[in-house]
């Protein structure tokens, strides 16, 4: 799983890394699944590569009103989309304007609230004799709209005149400080996407979770570790909505090597602390190995999995 955004000279490094995976014999996946893909996420020549390599392959939007980015699966073996729903962020249960008061609130200040529309996938596939579900999933991410809180409030503090240096450590530290305080909350736009997504899976009579093989792979943009959050070098605890997100299923990776960010990650996600917020969560299947790829070009780690 990879989310390829793009820049300057890491195009490069990174399609060569996709073009040298793609055509390795002990490395080449079965899945090659990229994140937050759009028609410029790599080159011709790369995709006449990945489409050699790999003879099938698949597309979908977020969702009907964010079809700039979208989800693309490369795959040795046929996939078929069995389900696709649009899943909410406001809160359930409650009137409709004031569900849409919610949404005005959050909105992301560059983009507006599509950005926040993900959906629901679900894809199965047969491989050696073996029935599995596939569910690609990316939930929205809140959490950029805490740093700019957090760059309102310490010129609220510290004065546009204050020194840059500690506004801009004060900044990073209101972030991370906001940020580990609200993935533990249930009254966001994530847990309330995460909450319906629980429902879709639960409710989706295509799977039965007593039996089936399912792998749920992507950028969840939730941390498995709260401390972690603030200080990478902090003892572990598990975040409780990583654990309501995971429910029954296993995490493919026992370790917290951080995915996000990468180091050439810029912009808003400077000053955010490392976390591990891709994820690969397995039922009834059997893992054998798990490792985050540092390659350039994303600002996110790719994730590597092995398994059966």
């Amino acid at each position: 799983m990879l989310e390829p955004r793009l820049r300057g000279t890491d195009q490069s490094s990174l399609e060569i890394n996709l073009r040298k995976l793609a055509s390795s014999i002990e490395l080449k996946p079965d899945f090659l699944i990229l994140g937050e893909f759009s028609p410029h996420s790599i080159g011709e020549k790369t995709q006449r590569i990945l489409e050699r390599s790999f003879p099938f392959w698949v597309e979908r939007p977020y969702s009907k009103t964010f079809q700039e980015f979208r989800v693309r699966i490369y795959s040795q073996v046929p996939l078929i989309l069995k389900k696709e729903l649009l899943l909410d962020w406001a809160p359930p249960y409650i009137p409709k304007e004031k569900q849409q008061a919610y949404r005005e609130v959050w909105k992301s200040p560059v983009s507006g609230g599509r950005r926040f529309d993900r959906s629901y996938f679900r894809f199965a596939f047969s491989m050696n004799g073996q029935e599995y579900h596939l569910l690609p999933l990316h939930l929205l991410c809140p959490w950029k709209k805490l740093k700019l809180d957090s760059a309102n409030t310490s010129r609220a503090i510290l004065g546009q005149s204050g020194q840059e240096t500690m506004r801009n450590g004060f900044v990073d530290l209101l972030a991370k400080l906001s940020t580990a305080i609200e993935v533990e909350r249930q009254d966001n736009p994530w847990f309330y996407q995460a909450k319906n997504f629980r429902i879709a899976l639960e409710s989706d009579d295509g799977i039965d979770l007593s039996k089936d093989k399912v792998i749920l792979i992507g950028d969840m943009n939730i941390p498995n570790s709260l401390l972690t959050a603030i200080h990478p070098e902090m003892d572990w605890v598990e975040n409780s909505n990583y654990k309501f997100l995971k429910g029954g299923f296993q995490d493919a990776f026992d370790e917290t090597e951080p995915t996000y960010p990468s180091k050439t990650a810029s912009g808003m996600v400077k000053g955010f602390p490392s976390l591990k917020i891709d994820h690969a969560f397995v039922n009834n299947f059997q893992v054998e190995a798990g490792e985050v790829l540092k390659w350039k070009g994303s600002d996110h780690y790719a994730i590597y999995l092995i398994g059966h």
